[in-house]
C-alpha cells in the first residue's frame, strides 16, 4: 500500500471509495463494470458501449432513463437495464445469453442437426452457408467466418438509407459519428439517428426528450397541455397513456417503456394462440422451442414446417412460408415444359 502514498489500509479503503462514488477529479473516474459511466453535460459525451445516456439526475453517463432505452425487453431500473433472464430457466425451453436476452442458443451445442449453426448474430439456429448460393430465402449475403447468411458483411454492402453494416444488419447508425447535426446521435435501441436521448441534450425552448420519438418537445405539466393525448407528468412529456385505463379495447395495454396503447406488455397480456410479446404485439415465437412439433420452426415471429429447402422431403422439395413444404414455387421446379406451379403443386400437362 505505502508504494502508492498510502499509508494505512484505512487510508487505502478511502480512496476507493472516493472512486467508486466518483468524486475524484471532479466526477472524472468510474468503476468499470459499475453500470455507471463518466460524467456528462449530454448524450453526446457518452461513448461508452452500453452508456449511452446522460442521466439528468446524475449527470452521468448510464444505460437508460425510462423503459424506452432498453429495446422494449425490460424495465430500467436505477438507471440499468433490468436483463430478461439470468438463467436458462427462465427462458422456457430457450438459453439465457450473456447479454441477459432469451434466445435459442448461444452455440452449435444448443442446436438440432436439422439446423446445427449458431448464428452469434440473432441467436437462432440456422442451416448455416459455405457461399451465397445458400442464402436463398432470407438474407442473401453468406459470412464465411461465421458460417450464417447475413444482410451484410461490411459498409459497401448497405444501401444510403441504412449505410452502416453493424452485426451483420444494415442500419442507419452503429455510433453518434455516423450521424448528422439534425440528429446528432445515435440510439443504441433502434440503431437509429435521433435529436436526443435524455432532456440534458434539449435546449430551453423545448426542454423534454420524448423517449417515444427522441425529439425535443416542450413538455407538459397536465393533460391540457397534450392536446388530447396524456400527460406523463413524472416525465413531463405527452404520451397515449399513463395506465390501462387510458386506453381503448382494440389496445387495451398501457405500455409504461414509451407509454403507448398496445396489444400487450408482457407475455401475460397475449392468449394461448399468440403467447408471445414481441413490440406490443402477441406472436407465436420468438425462438424454435416455442413451437409444437407440427411447426417446429420459428421464421418471422410465425412458426413454420420448414426454414428453408434442406428441412423437406423429396417428394415436396421447396420450402415456401407459409405454406410448408411444397413441389414448387415457380414453373420450372417442376421440370416439365407441359407443368405450371399452382399453389405448391405441379399441375397441367
Amino acid at each position: 500500500m505505502k508504494g502508492f502514498g498510502w499509508t494505512t489500509r484505512a487510508a487505502a479503503c478511502a480512496w476507493i471509495a472516493a472512486v467508486a462514488l466518483g468524486v475524484l477529479a471532479g466526477r472524472g473516474c468510474h468503476c468499470t463494470g459499475s453500470g455507471i459511466g463518466g460524467p456528462c453535460d449530454n448524450s453526446t459525451d457518452c461513448t461508452e458501449t452500453g452508456l449511452n445516456v446522460c442521466s439528468v439526475d446524475r449527470g452521468r453517463c448510464v444505460a437508460c432513463e425510462t423503459g424506452a432505452d432498453c429495446a422494449g425487453r425490460s424495465a430500467c431500473v436505477d438507471n440499468r437495464c433490468k436483463p430478461e433472464c439470468t438463467a436458462n430457466a427462465d427462458c422456457g425451453g430457450g438459453v439465457c445469453s450473456d447479454a441477459g436476452r432469451c434466445v435459442e442458443c448461444t452455440g452449435a451445442a444448443d442446436c438440432a442437426a436439422t439446423a446445427p449453426v449458431c448464428n452469434p448474430f440473432t441467436g437462432q439456429c440456422t442451416t448455416g452457408c459455405t457461399g451465397n448460393a445458400d442464402c436463398v430465402n432470407g438474407p442473401p449475403i453468406c459470412n464465411t467466418t461465421v458460417g450464417v447468411c447475413v444482410e451484410c458483411i461490411e459498409n459497401a454492402d448497405c444501401d444510403t438509407g441504412q449505410p452502416i453494416c453493424d452485426a451483420g444488419n444494415c442500419v442507419e447508425c452503429a455510433t453518434n459519428a455516423d450521424c448528422g447535426a439534425g440528429a446528432p446521435l445515435c440510439d443504441p435501441t433502434e440503431s437509429e439517428c435521433v435529436a436526443c436521448l435524455s432532456n440534458l441534450d434539449c435546449g430551453t425552448s423545448a426542454p423534454v426528450c420524448d423517449p417515444r420519438q427522441r425529439e425535443c418537445v416542450p413538455g407538459c405539466t397536465s393533460n391540457a397541455d397534450c392536446d388530447g393525448l396524456v400527460c406523463i407528468t413524472q416525465f413531463g412529456f405527452c404520451g397515449e397513456c399513463a395506465t390501462n385505463a387510458d386506453c381503448p379495447a382494440t389496445a387495451p395495454t398501457c405500455d409504461t417503456s414509451d407509454f403507448r396503447c398496445r396489444e400487450c406488455a408482457t407475455n401475460a397480456d397475449c392468449p394461448a394462440t399468440d403467447p408471445i410479446c414481441v413490440g406490443g404485439e402477441c406472436r407465436e415465437c420468438t425462438i424454435d422451442p416455442d413451437c409444437g412439433a407440427a411447426a417446429p420452426f420459428c421464421v418471422e415471429l410465425h412458426c413454420e414446417v420448414c426454414r428453408s429447402n434442406d428441412d423437406c422431403p423429396a417428394a415436396t422439395p421447396f420450402c415456401e412460408q407459409g405454406m410448408g413444404c411444397v413441389e414448387c414455387i415457380d414453373d420450372p421446379d417442376c421440370g416439365d415444359p407441359l407443368l405450371f406451379c399452382d399453389n405448391g403443386v405441379c399441375v397441367g400437362g
